[in-house]
C-alpha cells in the first residue's frame, strides 16, 4: 500500500464516483466544475485500477456513507390538471427524478403499493375510491431514492346544476323570463345553455339567461352546464325545465255561494289564473279599484252598498292579463217570515191547530219551527206545522225560519206568535127548588156557560138527550129547562152542554144534578 501513488486520492475517488451516480453536469454546474469533475473522475479510475483494494481508513469510510445519503435524489410529484377533481374527470400524476436514466418508478396510495411503474400515472374517469395521498419513489438496481412529496387527490361528486325560472315555467307572450343556472360548487364557472338539448346560448360568467318579451317560439326544454377553464372540468348537465309560452291569460271569476245574496250574508269572489304563480290580483267594482290584492275577496255581512259589478285582472311584474268575466252581485234585504195560525191564536183543548211560515221570497226553502225560541220541529219543505188535538202543553210562543241548502242562506227569525190553549167554557147547572121535590111541583133547571154568547143548549137526562124544544111537560127557554107537574118518572140525573156556530163551538159538559121526586 505504501507504493501506491494514488492512495491519498482514494477518498476523493470514492466521492467522485458517488457524484457521477447522483449528479448530472447538466443540472446547472459551471463549465469549470464540470472539467474539474472529469479530471477527478479519470484520476480516480486510474488509481482504482492500480490497486483494487480500498485502504483501510475508517474515517474515510464514514465520510463516504454520509456523502451517499447527502446526494440521495428525491423525486418531484406533480398533478395535472389539479389535485381537487370531480368524479369522471381524468387526472395525471408525474414522478420526476430529473434527467437521470435507468430508473423504475414505484407508486403508493395511502402507503399501499400501486401496480404501475411508469413515470406518469393517469387515472381516467376518477371515482370516489381514487381519493387519497399519492407518493412515488425511484429505483435503479438495488438502490432507492427518497420518497417524493405527497400529492393529495380529493374527489368530489360532479355537481349537477339546477335551473330556476322566473317568474314561472308557464309564461305568456310579452313577458320577460330569466333562467338561472345554480351550481352548488365554488369556482369560476362559465355557463352554457341548451334548448331542447342543443346548445342555444353561452352566457359567460353570468349564471342568468334573460329572454325579453317571450313568444311561443321560446317554448321548449331548457338545461345548462358549467365549465371551468383554468382547471378544465365541467358539471353534469342539469335536468331539463320545460318553459311554456301561451297567449295572454284571462282569469276566471267565480262567486260563492251565489251572486244573489241577502243583507248579512257572506259572499266570496275568487279570481283564478290557473296553476300559475307570482301573480298579484287587482279587483274592480263598477270600474272602481278595490283595496285587496288577494286571489279571493270575501265580503262578510253584505250590505246594500256591496251590490254591483265585479271583475279582476292579474299582474306579474309589469305584465297584465286580460280582464276576467264580470260577476254581478245583487243584494236583497233578508226576508222575514210571518207566522200564521189557524183557526186562531187562542184555541181550545182538542182542536187542530195549523201554523204557517210565510216567506215572501222565491226559492227552495226548508222550514224550521221554534217554540219559546228553542228549535221544536223541522218541517222540511212543508211551510205548515200541524198540531192535532192540542192541549194546554202546546201553549207557547211560536216562530219560524227558512234556510236554503243549495245556496246556503237563511231568512231572519220571524216574530213570535203566542198560542194559548184553553179548556172549553165551563157549564154550570142549577135546580130550583132544591131536590128532592114532590110530584106536581114545577122544577126549573138553569144552564150557565161562563163565556161567549149565542149558545144553543142541549139537555141530557141520564144518558139520553132530553129535549131541545118545548114538549109535553117540558119547556125550554134558552138556558132554562122547566118541568111542570113533576111526576115520578121525571126522577134522574140531569146535565147540559152548549153548542154554537162560532168558536168555541161547544162548552164543557155541566155538572150532574140528581133530581129526586117524592110522592104525595
Amino acid at each position: 500500500m505504501s507504493g501506491c501513488t494514488c492512495c491519498p486520492l482514494y477518498p476523493l475517488a470514492r466521492e467522485v464516483a458517488q457524484l457521477e451516480v447522483f449528479s448530472s453536469p447538466s443540472a446547472g454546474a459551471s463549465l469549470e466544475l464540470q472539467q474539474e469533475l472529469q479530471l477527478l473522475s479519470m484520476t480516480s479510475r486510474r488509481c482504482l485500477s492500480e490497486d483494487e483494494t480500498e485502504p483501510e481508513h475508517p474515517e474515510n469510510t464514514l465520510t463516504t456513507k454520509t456523502q451517499h445519503n447527502e446526494y440521495q435524489p428525491k423525486p418531484t410529484l406533480t398533478v395535472k390538471p389539479q389535485s381537487s377533481v370531480f368524479t369522471g374527470d381524468t387526472v395525471t400524476l408525474s414522478c420526476d427524478v430529473g434527467q437521470l436514466t435507468g430508473w423504475t418508478i414505484h407508486w403508493t396510495k395511502d402507503s399501499t403499493p400501486e401496480s404501475t411503474t411508469d413515470a406518469t400515472k393517469t387515472i381516467k374517469s376518477v371515482r370516489d375510491s381514487d381519493e387519497g395521498e399519492y407518493r412515488c419513489r425511484a429505483q435503479r438496481g438495488n438502490y432507492y431514492s427518497e420518497f417524493s412529496n405527497t400529492a393529495k387527490i380529493t374527489v368530489t361528486v360532479r355537481p349537477k346544476p339546477v335551473v330556476g325560472v322566473d317568474p314561472d315555467r308557464r309564461v305568456f307572450r310579452g313577458e320577460t323570463v330569466t333562467l338561472t343556472c345554480d351550481i352548488q360548487q365554488t369556482g369560476v364557472w362559465q355557463y352554457s345553455w341548451y334548448k331542447d338539448y342543443k346548445q342555444d346560448y353561452s352566457a359567460g360568467r353570468d349564471q342568468n339567461y334573460k329572454i325579453p318579451s317571450v313568444d311561443p317560439s321560446h317554448s321548449g326544454v331548457y338545461s345548462c352546464r358549467g365549465t371551468q377553464t383554468q382547471a378544465p372540468t365541467h358539471t353534469q348537465m342539469s335536468d331539463g325545465v320545460t318553459l311554456t309560452v301561451s297567449d295572454k291569460p284571462k282569469p276566471t271569476l267565480t262567486v260563492k255561494p251565489q251572486s244573489s245574496v241577502f243583507t248579512g250574508d257572506t259572499v266570496t269572489l275568487s279570481c283564478d289564473v290557473g296553476q300559475l304563480t307570482g301573480w298579484t290580483i287587482h279587483w274592480r267594482k263598477d270600474s272602481n279599484p278595490e283595496s285587496t290584492t288577494d286571489a279571493t275577496k270575501t265580503i262578510k255581512s253584505v250590505r246594500d252598498s256591496d251590490e254591483g259589478n265585479y271583475w279582476c285582472i292579474a299582474r306579474r311584474g309589469n305584465y297584465y292579463s286580460e280582464f276576467s268575466n264580470t260577476v254581478k252581485i245583487t243584494v236583497t234585504v233578508r226576508p222575514k217570515p210571518v207566522v200564521g195560525v189557524d183557526p186562531d191564536r187562542r184555541v181550545f183543548r182538542g182542536e187542530t191547530v195549523t201554523l204557517t211560515c210565510d216567506i215572501q221570497q222565491t226559492g227552495v226553502w226548508q222550514y224550521s219551527w221554534y217554540k219559546d225560541y228553542k228549535q221544536d220541529y223541522s218541517a222540511g219543505r212543508d211551510q205548515n206545522y200541524k198540531i192535532p188535538s192540542v192541549d194546554p202543553s202546546h201553549s207557547g210562543v211560536y216562530s219560524c225560519r227558512g234556510t236554503q241548502t243549495q245556496a246556503p242562506t237563511h231568512t231572519q227569525m220571524s216574530d213570535g206568535v203566542t198560542l194559548t190553549v184553553s179548556d172549553f167554557p165551563r157549564s154550570t147547572l142549577t135546580v130550583t127548588p132544591d131536590s128532592p121535590v114532590f110530584t106536581g111541583e114545577t122544577v126549573n133547571l138553569k144552564c150557565v156557560i161562563e163565556s161567549h154568547s149565542n149558545w144553543r143548549y142541549e139537555w141530557y137526562k141520564d144518558t139520553d138527550s132530553v129535549i131541545s124544544q118545548t114538549s109535553d111537560g117540558y119547556t125550554v127557554n134558552r138556558d132554562t129547562l122547566t118541568i111542570r107537574g113533576v111526576i115520578t118518572s121525571d126522577q134522574g140525573q140531569y146535565w147540559c152542554r152548549g153548542r154554537r156556530d162560532q168558536r168555541p163551538n161547544s162548552s164543557q159538559d155541566s155538572n150532574r144534578i140528581h133530581l129526586y121526586v117524592n110522592g104525595e
